[in-house]
């Protein structure tokens, strides 16, 4: 059974779409995960009036940017229900005193399917707040998918994709990967689901928790692959990359333009991540549907590159460049990778047997986005006139 995975697990749903199996992708064996599997991010501990982890202002200020900022629409494709994302995205706003975003003031709205998952749910309520921390004034739209297949994620993909273009252009988040029986990448899944990447948004893909693996919809050309990085508070603006980070070079995706001649890319094929962006302990508020399973309250979750694709959205977002594809926000994230000012490099980290180096590397890419001119247009140097 394919379907798609959420920090590295394979959700599996059960019957009254209200309990979870957990299967280790990368072994295929069917049994409750490990604790320390469960999201490497999940705290035990959910705490109703105290938040834990990074708040918006730290995210904000760790990466050079204002905290009222953001305009147009970010959408965020996850399966099944979230009943209670209007509410809880209001007590996230209140607590960090960010902008109301609701569906009362129009500022979220929601295609709903049927069908809960409590797992699931918490997801989307990871996704939502933290693209809305980043770039407050932005519009939020969520897209339930019918199931955790591809066979409805794909199709929820292009609908986000048309409602944000329709709605004057933006962002989409895909905080999950594509992981069956060990396998996170497909010969087929190019030619298969490629199709349902429309132009006219940037889509921004999470790597997955793989340990050093690639997988797919983030080895797609079509999407930005957003790998995970530490911020070190001990040494100023440094970041780390995560340990448990997906990516590397694809085993069927050929090398795209935007990927050419760049350092450290010996094969012609497609590598990820593109950038690396914090996946340390984010505070996220959550109403849970099944309380028996999941307690409701602040979760404190170590977000991994679920939590590094909303922000990294929401850093494009707060640009304002809104290109129309995720060709042109790439080709300028590559050209500015020699540029200290809009890229830092990140030398330190592994992930599987990925280790971070100096220029673009498979656990952070080409690196971290500073300020808000990580995806201009790169500089070109004026060559001198001729006497």
């Amino acid at each position: 059974m394919l379907t798609a995975v959420a920090f590295g697990l394979l959700l599996l749903q059960s019957p009254d779409l209200n309990s979870v199996v957990f299967v280790h992708s990368p072994s295929g064996v069917i049994g409750v995960a490990e604790t320390k599997k469960v999201r490497k991010s999940i705290s035990s501990r959910p705490l109703e009036g105290v938040p834990v982890g990074d708040t918006p202002e730290i995210v904000r200020r760790f990466y050079g940017i204002s905290r009222d900022k953001g305009s147009k629409t970010i959408a965020v494709v996850i399966p099944f229900h979230y009943p209670n994302v209007s509410a809880d995205l209001d007590r996230f706003s209140h607590q960090f005193t960010l902008r109301k975003c609701n569906k009362k003031n129009r500022c979220l709205r929601v295609i709903e399917t049927t069908g809960i998952s409590c797992t699931w749910a918490r997801e989307a309520a990871l996704s939502l707040q933290w693209a809305h921390a980043i770039a407050p004034r932005a519009h939020l739209l969520l897209v339930e998918a019918a199931s955790a297949g591809p066979q409805d994620l794909f199709p929820a993909i292009a609908r986000a994709a048309f409602e944000v273009i329709h709605a004057g252009g933006g962002e989409v988040v895909l905080p999950w990967t594509l992981c069956g029986s060990g396998i996170c990448e497909r010969p087929n899944d190019r030619q298969r689901y490629d199709q349902y990447f429309i132009d006219g948004v940037v889509y921004f893909a999470a790597t997955g928790d793989e340990d050093g693996t690639p997988t797919y919809p983030s080895t797609s050309s079509k999407v930005v692959a957003v790998g995970g990085t530490i911020p070190d508070d001990k040494m100023g603006d440094a970041e780390v990359g995560w340990e448990h980070g997906g990516g590397g070079q694809s085993k069927y995706v050929p090398k795209p333009s935007f990927q050419m001649g760049v350092e450290n890319m010996p094969n012609d094929a497609r590598y990820t991540p593109d950038i690396g962006v914090s996946a340390r302990t984010v505070a996220v508020y959550f109403t849970s549907p099944c309380p028996g399973q999941i307690s409701s309250g602040w979760q404190a979750f170590q977000g991994g590159t679920s939590a590094a694709a909303p922000i990294a959205a929401g850093l494009a977002n707060v640009s304002g460049r809104f290109n129309s594809s995720a060709q042109a926000e790439l080709a300028n994230i590559y050209g500015n990778r020699n540029n200290a000012a809009r890229i830092r490099d990140i030398t330190l980290g592994s992930s599987g047997d990925n280790a971070a180096e100096k220029g673009y590397d498979t656990v952070t890419g080409v690196g971290a986005p500073v300020g808000t001119d990580f995806d201009a247009p790169p500089r070109i140097s004026k060559w001198p006139k001729k006497e």
